[in-house]
């Protein structure tokens, strides 16, 4: 019936949980050069070819004009013209979009394969194939490409275990989340407090979250929770009303709410703090997920 808690001092190294928030978004610009987000290219149309170069070689995507009866000013997002990292999470996408093998399987295979693009060609052309599927793999590519578009369009940040910022606690686990989803204002959290419970709490339960939730803004700790009900709904209410920050860890996809009257506590959060989500942005919630999503 009482809130628990579990304090998380991060390491004075840039690794950690708090690290995935040190970096910022590449910004985007008129100017469709390499390394450009896909979200920020427009009013010019690329299809992919692809040649290969062994395994993990991003510089084997070639962009070329797309054909005469593409519209002018048609926007089709695709995986040419941007950096390796994003061919890497584009890669990493697809492989999670067509196997149906565990999350955490997947990121290790990749891992041990050298990269998502190394582990995507095998998948798509077969173990032992004397070439690639070229076409399969562009195909897979680009389905991705626009899924990071379209989440990033929608104020979505994605975040791949290849990613340089990704919390190194994560990678310790045996469950590692290959991809994590964030809406809202990414800052490095030096210190944060983890504070959740029942949610068929007591009055006398949520009188003592909202009590320890004001006493950590006011020495300036980050308050995480799980933004269930009960616990964690008195939690981040009583962070906000104390003009904290706070950090709501989701078992759903950031684009649905659970339970559905939090919807407008969830965007307040997006708002000043952050919502995290390791599953697809429209996944609902699953009786299965609740307890993974729990912060520790």
């Amino acid at each position: 019936q009482h809130p628990t808690i579990a304090k998380h001092q991060p390491r004075e190294t840039a690794s950690g949980i708090n690290s995935l928030f040190d970096g910022q978004v590449p910004g985007s610009g008129p100017a469709p050069d390499r390394g450009t987000p896909l979200d920020a290219i427009s009013g010019r149309t690329y299809v992919l070819t692809m040649r290969w170069d062994g395994p993990g070689h991003g510089q084997g995507l070639m962009r070329h004009p797309a054909p005469a009866d593409t519209h002018p000013g048609e926007h089709r997002h695709t995986i040419a013209d941007v950096d390796g990292s994003e061919i890497e999470r584009a890669a990493l996408v697809a492989l999670l979009r067509r196997s149906a093998r565990g999350w955490s399987e997947i990121a290790v295979d990749a891992q041990e394969a050298g990269g998502a693009l190394a582990l995507l060609r095998r998948a798509v052309s077969g173990t032992g194939a004397l070439f690639p599927d070229e076409p399969g793999e562009a195909a897979a590519l680009n389905a991705a490409a626009a899924d990071l578009a379209a989440w990033r369009a929608d104020g979505l940040d994605v975040h791949t275990c290849f990613d340089q910022g990704y919390p190194q606690q994560l990678r310790d686990i045996r469950e590692m989340p290959p991809l994590l989803f964030t809406r809202g204002v990414r800052r490095p959290d030096h210190q944060a407090v983890a504070v959740v419970g029942s949610r068929a709490a007591s009055e006398r339960g949520r009188t003592i979250a909202r009590t320890i939730a004001t006493e950590l803004v006011e020495r300036d700790i980050t308050v995480v929770s799980g933004l269930a009900a009960g616990i964690d709904t008195a939690v981040h209410e009583a962070t906000l009303a104390a003009g904290g920050r706070t950090v709501a860890v989701i078992g759903t996809g950031l684009r649905r709410h659970y339970p559905p009257d939090n919807a407008e506590l969830q965007a307040r959060i997006a708002e000043v703090g952050l919502v995290i989500s390791q599953f697809w942005p429209d996944a609902p919630r699953p009786s299965s997920t609740f307890p993974c999503a729990t912060p520790s």
